[in-house]
């Protein structure tokens, strides 16, 4: 299982797994890949080769698919058209990389004695160049949770920014204009887009014929997809996992939505724990990431899910919520990230250099209109956690979707009045306007009196959270 589902790209080759293709990608590169990763090639109108990793669908309903797009499109013209492509996906093509908008498909690059190497797995590059760790160790909700880019776990590589192209044959990063507000847009403009490109993106999505999947919480985030799901008449089934920080409501709440929405909802119990599988995570990762889906595969929560299946993540929706504005002041400053992250006054220390040369690149590279918190979200929280978390759950060979993730859905959701992005009204506004019942239950709520009396009960019994939920079910939601 190692390596599953990842790419090397390189100006020569490496010896991976037996399975793995192998393709010419121009006069220096190849491109090999695992066979259970999902890469299709296209030829545009000029002549020029593409190839199309991962999951990647339209959001325009007046648009044809990637790959026929690209077979009638100039080489020029790629870059324009892919901002309405969804998902998670990497492009190849014209001696570049390019990445979807916010780099779920992580593009780790380094150059080794007059080698190049391109992939998305530092334990690949790692194992054919035998680089030597950084002594920073990842611990989860400690800190900064990942290695902030463009800099990685490891000295002379690089990971290539959402506001990046690499170009293979300088081995440069090349910008690429981020996702930016629109504002000749009202309110109600910008949520009938967002509607119709999340129904046309599961639309399209379907026609994969693979088991959709939705890990179902009682936040905003999963319930506006199960609406926009339900809207776009998708046959789909819900889930929620066991874990240490599951609330009440995240227990309760689920199963209440799914039957709302006539679809079945499965809770995962938390399995005894494996020693081997944390092996072969950590293995798989390098240590790039140290988050509550470790704990999951570890205990077999991830188990449940196959090559079949496709599973719609609310990750990226930060986009939509301000994230960091509580945070962090207006102006760009490393005092705001020291004080989040409780990083030392110490300028040779390993974060503080990377979130240095990040806010370099953003000086260099302002987008109008987009505040530095929101691309700091998109390119450090979503390009290097969220992607690290990503790259680890390849393990299974399951794929992951994000109906959020497209250069013209973030920007309508930048488009949204600070006030309501705040609040998540906007949410709250696109599930009136698609399946209004599922507002009805209450988001992200903890009853009066509930930590106090989990914390009691916890020192009173061995018995797990979801025994516990049992109990106080009664007591706290009686009147739902």
């Amino acid at each position: 299982m190692m390596h599953k589902m990842q790419y090397l790209i390189g100006t020569g080759a490496a010896p991976v797994n037996a399975d793995w293709q192998t393709v010419k990608i121009n006069a220096g590169f190849l491109l090999m890949h695992c066979s259970e990763l999902r890469v299709e090639q296209a030829v545009d109108a000029d002549g020029i080769s593409w190839w199309l990793m991962g999951i990647a669908v339209h959001s325009d309903r007046l648009s044809e698919d990637p790959l026929t797009v690209i077979k009638k499109a100039r080489t020029s013209e790629i870059k324009e058209h892919y901002k309405t492509w969804n998902g998670r996906w990497l492009l190849i093509g014209n001696d570049e990389i390019h990445l979807d908008c916010s780099g779920l498909i992580g593009c780790f690059y380094t150059l080794v004695n007059g080698r190049k190497w391109v992939s998305g797995s530092l334990a690949l590059l790692q194992e054919i160049e035998g680089l030597v760790p950084r002594p920073e160790v990842l611990k989860h909700r400690r800190g900064v949770e990942w290695y902030p880019l463009p800099l990685s776990r490891f000295e002379g590589v690089y990971k290539l920014l959402p506001s990046q192209t690499l170009n293979l044959q300088t081995f440069q990063p090349v910008y690429r204009p981020l996702p930016k507000p629109i504002p000749e847009l009202s309110y109600p403009e910008v949520l009938d887009r967002i509607q119709d490109r999340f129904i046309t993106s599961l639309s399209n999505l379907y026609q994969t014929r693979k088991r959709i999947l939705l890990p179902l919480t009682s936040g905003y985030d999963s319930r506006l997809i199960a609406a926009a799901c339900h809207t776009a008449k998708i046959s789909f089934a819900t889930y929620t996992q066991d874990h240490k920080h599951l609330t009440l409501t995240d227990f309760d709440l689920p199963p209440k939505i799914a039957r709302a929405l006539q679809v079945k909802h499965q809770y995962i119990k938390k399995g005894p724990f494996s020693a081997e599988k944390e092996r072969l995570y950590t293995a798989h990762t390098a240590g790039n990431i140290d988050d509550a889906d470790k704990e999951m595969f570890t205990h077999g929560q991830w188990d449940h899910f196959g090559k079949g299946d496709l599973i719609l993540r609310g990750g990226v929706f930060g986009v939509a919520k301000c994230f960091g504005y509580n945070w962090f002041d207006p102006p760009m400053e490393i005092a705001s990230l020291r004080k989040r992250y409780r990083l030392p006054h110490d300028e040779d220390n390993f974060y503080i250099q990377a979130l240095k040369e990040w806010m370099k690149w953003v000086e260099h590279t302002p987008t109008e209109g987009l505040d530095w918190r929101d691309r700091f979200y998109l390119e450090q929280r979503v390009g290097g956690w969220l992607s690290a978390i990503e790259q680890s759950l390849d393990l299974r060979g399951t794929e992951r979707f994000y109906i959020i993730n497209s250069h013209e859905i973030i920007s309508l959701f930048y488009s949204i009045p600070e006030a309501k992005r705040r609040t998540s009204q906007a949410h709250i506004d696109l599930i009136e306007r698609m399946v209004p019942a599922l507002l009805q239950y209450a988001f992200n709520t903890r009853p009066t009196g509930y930590k106090s009396l989990m914390i009691q009960a916890s020192k009173a019994t061995t018995m797990s959270l979801p025994q516990l939920y049992q109990k106080f079910r009664e007591k706290f939601f009686a009147a739902n």
